[in-house]
């Protein structure tokens, strides 16, 4: 009976490890090596993208500077030609008001000194304009002194205006709603000037530049020297009254 358990007593079972994969030889150094520098190569990189991240801020600020300076220097020029062609307009003005009063511009002889010294000083003062409503001023000015109309104040010559605005440079004037009627503007520069609903009837047109021109619901009702060629190179005729009478759709 003893026999007979002690041959149905089992044995321990003993757990045998399955053997180990061999590794390639030579990966057990390489990885101790990468191992070893990680830290420094992070370091390394850290520290290059922290240097390359400064050196733009720098730089932009600098750029941001820069144009910050450039700005400011801009806006002082600006504003001191603005300035200067306000003094300049004041000039004309107080001077071409001095020869109304007190040289009679207005019953000067044509051809006169004091014709041509106006007429200088007019279109001299146009050329160094920069501003549209400064334009309008002295185009304003003039008109209501009687120095440009056709039928100026005083005895003269309807026909013969003490001052002309023959190749005055009128580029991107605001003149709209403005008398220009009858008013010589032959070979004047208006191109890019603001001109709707401005009366331009019976004005002479001969070879005045008109690129980009605003002619809205201009009246242009015997117009004199006006051609296609020139209308053709406005900026828009809508509205405007041609030439011969008829309406620009």
């Amino acid at each position: 009976m003893k026999q007979e358990q002690r041959h149905l007593k089992k044995d321990p079972v003993q757990f045998i490890p399955p053997p180990k994969a061999p590794r390639p030889r030579g990966m057990t150094k390489l990885q101790g090596i990468f191992g070893k520098h990680l830290a420094a190569w992070a370091a390394l990189a850290a520290a290059l993208l922290t240097g390359a991240v400064t050196l733009v801020g720098v730089a932009v600020t600098q750029y941001t500077n820069m144009s910050i300076e450039e700005q400011r220097a801009v806006s002082q020029a600006q504003a001191v030609q603005e300035e200067a062609q306000e003094e300049a307009l004041r000039e004309y003005l107080a001077a071409t008001s001095q020869l109304i009063r007190e040289d009679d511009l207005r019953d000067a002889e044509q051809g006169s000194d004091i014709r041509i010294l106006a007429r200088g000083q007019t279109l001299s003062l146009l050329r160094r304009m920069s501003g549209g409503e400064r334009k309008r001023g002295v185009i304003q000015f003039l008109y209501d002194s009687g120095l440009v109309s056709r039928s100026p104040v005083g005895q003269h010559n309807p026909d013969d205006p003490v001052i002309t605005l023959e190749r005055a440079d009128l580029r991107e004037a605001n003149l709209q709603e403005t008398d220009l009627s009858s008013i010589d503007l032959s070979d004047a520069d208006l191109s890019r000037a603001s001109l709707s609903n401005t009366d331009l009837s019976e004005a002479d047109l001969i070879e005045a530049d008109l690129l980009g021109t605003d002619l809205t619901n201009a009246d242009l009702r015997g117009a004199r020297g006006l051609t296609d060629e020139q209308l053709a190179t406005a900026k828009t005729l809508e509205g405007a009254i041609m030439p011969d009478g008829s309406k620009h759709d």
